[in-house]
């Protein structure tokens, strides 16, 4: 769980200090969060290590891609 909350975190500070990047990158990571979660691994990369990894790289991904398309979608510039 502290791995998981670790990715969370992660994410959220990257998106703190360095604001939200193109909304393009942002799709790009959903979908390889959703790539790396749907194919089964390799038989060398089995265990509760690569689990971790694996569900470390998932987490950060989805929450750094919907939180960056949240923030570009909600953050509006005031005009003059």
């Amino acid at each position: 769980m502290l791995s998981y909350g670790a990715a969370v975190a992660l994410a959220i500070v990257l998106l703190y200090f360095f604001g939200a990047r193109a909304w393009y990158l942002h799709l790009v990571s959903l979908a390889i969060a959703f790539a790396v979660g749907f194919v089964p691994p390799p038989l060398l990369l089995t265990g509760p290590v690569a689990d971790l990894i694996t569900g470390f790289a998932i987490i950060f991904l989805l929450f750094w891609g919907l939180g960056g398309l949240l923030e570009l979608t909600m953050h509006h510039e005031k005009h003059a």
